[in-house]
């Protein structure tokens, strides 16, 4: 994640910061690590222009500079990420041999195991065939309320995914986080827990059946956002079996049907007649 302020795009960073010059000379390893951060934002190119707005052959010029520096500089998770996303980018196809070799070093797959410990570097090591489930799992289990939002990523694992589920229900007070349906959007702090159980909601749309009794608890929940997206995830999972809700679940249908006597909100109404509930 780049640390560009609103106030300024990363080409104004990358200007007023004479990071062209710099590559060329002498920088210190924190310096490599918050121009690879500026680089990053420039090759998203949006919401203002960013690399494009360079001359070709000056982002050239910078980007093998760069690369240059990666040599004799302590390897990063921000460079690492910089090259990846070089290696993806076809402007600079020219130079993709050398970006595979330095995501195939040693420091560069060393510093990416170690990111996984702390729950971060996991598109890193997907695309550099680094196995990550058992890491960022521990790290789940070791601090949750850091790691949980990595869940998606074991969800597609079938080995991992139960695993993954106990972790929610041990984490989350599911009993206590029923309620009477609200308009409540949840905004506050307050909603931590009703905002990770829409994530682990949210993630098991592809997964019929799977960790029914978390899709339950959000339809239960007072909060509107978790009961719309509990009630989406039922919908998703009878698209997929294609059955009616009936059909589904004698659970489920009976917790729905809970939900549409005491709904207050006319969206989630809206939406339980959308999905033919």
């Amino acid at each position: 994640r780049n640390n560009v302020t609103e106030d300024y795009s990363a080409l104004d960073v990358y200007q007023k910061a004479d990071i062209g010059g710099m590559v060329k000379g002498g920088v210190t390893d924190m310096q490599l690590d918050q121009i690879a951060c500026v680089l990053n934002a420039m090759l998203e190119e949006g919401p203002v222009r960013g690399i494009s707005a360079l001359p070709e052959q000056e982002a050239k010029e910078m980007i093998s500079g760069f690369l240059d520096q990666t040599a004799a500089h302590t390897m990063t998770l921000n460079i690492c990420n910089l090259i990846l996303r070089l290696l993806h980018d076809e402007r600079f196809a020219a130079i993709s041999e050398r970006c595979q070799a330095i995501l195939d070093s040693y420091s560069c797959r060393r510093v990416i195991e170690k990111a996984l410990e702390n729950g971060r570097g996991i598109r890193a090591a997907q695309e550099t065939g680094i196995p990550y489930e058992e890491k960022i799992l521990a790290h789940m289990k070791a601090d949750f309320d850091s790691g949980y939002a990595n869940c998606n990523y074991l969800l597609t694992n079938e080995a991992y995914r139960e695993q993954v589920l106990d972790l929610f229900r041990t984490a989350l007070p599911l009993d206590s986080m029923a309620g009477a349906p609200t308009e409540n959007n949840g905004y506050s702090k307050e909603y931590a827990n009703e905002h990770k159980l829409e994530y682990i909601v949210q993630g098991l749309e592809k997964y019929p059946l799977c960790g029914t009794d978390l899709v339950i608890a959000g339809l239960r929940s007072p909060i509107v956002t978790c009961r719309s997206i509990a009630l989406r995830t039922v919908s998703e999972w009878c698209k997929a079996k294609e059955c009616t809700l009936a059909g589904l679940s004698d659970e489920l249908s009976q917790a729905v049907e809970q939900l549409k006597a005491a709904e207050v909100s006319g969206n989630i109404k809206k939406r339980i007649e959308e999905y033919g509930f």
